[in-house]
């Protein structure tokens, strides 16, 4: 029993490890609850503190002010910081190491947090992530790389090529922060058609893949976020009546509700009302 309660932790870290690398932050965090559980029975092979730290690693704005975060390291002499106990917890190590003795667990917080990554400040953050990524192999490396270099890009068109490349590759975080970026850039280029494409992309892979967006992430998917009056000519519109009848409905000119849906349009990234009934959901993003 305690062997296959030992098995069954040593897979789900693999999985979380898995989940992890698409950015699907939330299943990686419920995996290693389950990893947790199991090796708190059994742990021959001493897995546990990685699979704690993995947890605080899928943990989104790691803050000293979660306390859950750290629970399972009170035994230690005194509360660290939470990058510290992320080192620390990996291997067990000595006290008094850093972050920055375990490249590949600092890597990977530094891309999760795209929030620091975008914004002037995070200038010298993004050099950071591109060093390591680029002192490691492999082809999520590489693409880390290329993210930093999207960051740093006024074009659109890099960020939308790396979405690409990372959604063929299964590398849907990284997909969701390229698509992110070049929403952002269309946005501030006044190009709200161009723009609902890309959010629209987004937000599908969002939703078919379960990634966890982040707050930039986030923040560009409300830039495609309906008023309640749009809202409300798109349900007119989905329950079958044309531009007249939604003028009656709503007390206003024919023309005014052309332009609405004009809007509506460009914001969703859709050409006419067919694309209105099939791509539109309520229940996605708040809208």
């Amino acid at each position: 029993m305690h062997a296959a309660l030992y098995r069954a932790g040593a897979f789900a870290i693999i999985r979380s490890l898995v989940e992890l690398a698409r950015g699907q932050t939330s299943r990686a965090r419920r995996t290693l609850n389950e990893s947790v559980a199991e090796l708190r029975l059994r742990d021959a092979a001493q897995l546990l503190p990685v699979a704690l730290a993995l947890r605080v690693l899928s943990t989104p704005s790691i803050d000293s002010a979660q306390p859950d975060v750290w629970l399972d390291f009170v035994s230690l002499d005194r509360a660290p910081q939470p990058r510290q106990i992320l080192a620390r917890a990996a291997f067990a190590a000595a006290k008094g190491e850093t972050l920055a003795d375990y490249p590949l667990f600092e890597r990977e917080l530094l891309a999760g947090d795209s929030g620091r990554l975008v914004d002037a400040a995070g200038r010298s953050t993004r050099r950071r992530l591109a060093d390591l990524a680029r002192a490691a192999e492999g082809s999520r490396a590489a693409r880390l790389a290329r993210l930093v270099d999207v960051f740093d890009d006024p074009d659109p068109a890099a960020a939308e090529e790396l979405a690409r490349d990372a959604t063929t590759s299964g590398y849907w975080g990284i997909a969701v922060q390229a698509l992110a970026r070049a929403a952002h850039l269309w946005s501030t280029a006044g190009d709200v058609r161009r723009c609902g494409i890309v959010v629209r992309q987004l937000r599908r892979l969002v939703r078919s893949h379960g990634v966890t967006p982040g707050d930039y992430a986030a923040r560009a998917l409300a830039i495609a976020e309906l008023t309640s009056r749009e809202e409300e000519i798109v349900r007119l519109t989905r329950s079958g009546k044309s531009n007249a009848d939604i003028a009656r409905a709503l007390t206003v000119s024919q023309r005014t509700v052309e332009g609405h849906l004009y809007r509506i349009f460009a914001k969703l990234g859709i050409a006419d009302r067919s694309q209105l009934s099939s791509e539109f959901d309520p229940g996605i993003d708040g809208m």
